[in-house]
């Protein structure tokens, strides 16, 4: 017998036969079935859309296929939204796979609650390709610090949960609360997981956490958006400039608009560090630009609220002020500055 559908997830693909049956096979094997797979092909070129297909044709009642051009994960996201019809929504990269007992979990938290919820908080696990263990997630303790004082969290009562780690898959959504809200996401560039942490976290009202429940999240396979050097890197423009534009049109309060600030200063450092020596010169121009065009009592209470590091500090002073700006342009200036500064804080100290 086929249990209803709780929860449909959307899974984008694009070139990605290397894993792809792993990441099926995580759901097929899932203890629970109430929920459904949209697969949306994203002008694959190599046997993706084969594999895909033989999913679909041997468990049509589970998998369904859809193809585009290649547009990018943020239009394939959108493409599979246009389809669900179920309760909830999760998102799943093709690269990844589901931790066993997921969706069993997932529903039973579900059952449980008397009142909608608009987000179901989950805990996904690592995987490093480089050294075969399993690792911690990031933000793990700071996820179990927030819901340590409550079952239910309200994110405007809790505004340390926009410093979590900005991953759309590590959520099951509401999928009337995604329309209500009119939620799509960006397309066209990469990161497009930071303007929707943003806006659906500013939204939300009910959030709720299932321990024993995510996916496994490969790093250090070669082939993620952590290991774009080039031009991809100026994407960060683009998604924070449109993210701090619609917090500050549309009158968020400072300590919102301050996280913001936070989560863009640090793939600002991360950048600097990683892009290619032509690109990081162009990407400094563009953020001198925009971290210039910040109004001052937006930095000042991101500095007093958030406490940043000296060395985020340095970052988005430079960042914000003719020629200085010109410096992070060259890698072993910063480096050199921040050396400099530990040292003279050493000495201040003594």
């Amino acid at each position: 017998m086929v249990e209803q559908a709780l929860i449909t997830i959307i899974i984008p693909i694009y070139n990605a036969e290397r894993y792809l049956n792993q990441c099926l096979d995580s759901l097929l094997y899932q203890t629970c079935k109430s929920f459904k797979v949209i697969l949306v092909d994203d002008g694959s070129t190599d046997s993706s859309s084969n594999i895909a297909l033989k999913y679909v044709n041997a468990h049509p009642e589970m998998f369904s296929y859809l193809f585009q051009k290649n547009a990018g994960q943020g239009a394939a996201r959108n493409y599979g939204m246009r389809y669900v019809n179920t309760p909830y929504t999760e998102f799943l990269d093709s690269d990844d796979c589901l931790m066993p007992r997921t969706i069993e979990s997932v529903t039973k938290a579900l059952s449980a609650e008397t009142e909608d919820v608009d987000i179901i908080f989950m805990l996904p696990q690592v995987y490093n390709m480089a050294t075969c263990k399993y690792e911690q997630w990031m933000d793990e303790e700071l996820l179990k610090n927030i819901f340590s004082k409550s079952h239910v969290i309200c994110p405007s009562e809790a505004p340390e949960m926009y410093a979590l780690e900005a991953n759309i898959n590590r959520m099951v959504w509401n999928t009337a609360f995604l329309r209500k809200h009119n939620f799509s996401f960006p397309e066209g560039v990469k990161w497009e997981d930071v303007f929707p942490h943003f806006y659906l976290f500013y939204w939300a009202r009910r959030c709720i956490m299932v321990e024993n429940a995510g996916f496994f999240y490969r790093i250090n396979s070669g082939s993620q958006t952590t290991a774009l050097s080039g031009t991809a890197r100026l994407d960060i423009i683009p998604v924070f400039s449109n993210t701090l534009l619609y917090a500050l049109e549309n009158n968020w309060g400072k300590t919102e608009i301050s996280y913001i600030i936070h989560m863009m200063m640090i793939f600002i450092r991360w950048s600097m560090f990683v892009a290619k020596p032509a690109v990081r010169k162009e990407l400094t121009q563009k953020l001198h630009i925009l971290c210039a065009s910040i109004p001052r009592c937006y930095i000042s209470h991101y500095r007093h609220a958030l406490s940043p590091s000296m060395d985020m500090i340095i970052y988005l002073q430079c960042l914000r002020y003719p020629f200085l700006y010109k410096l992070l342009a060259n890698c072993h200036v910063v480096e050199f500055g921040e050396h400099l500064y530990h040292c003279l804080e050493k000495i201040r100290r003594r």
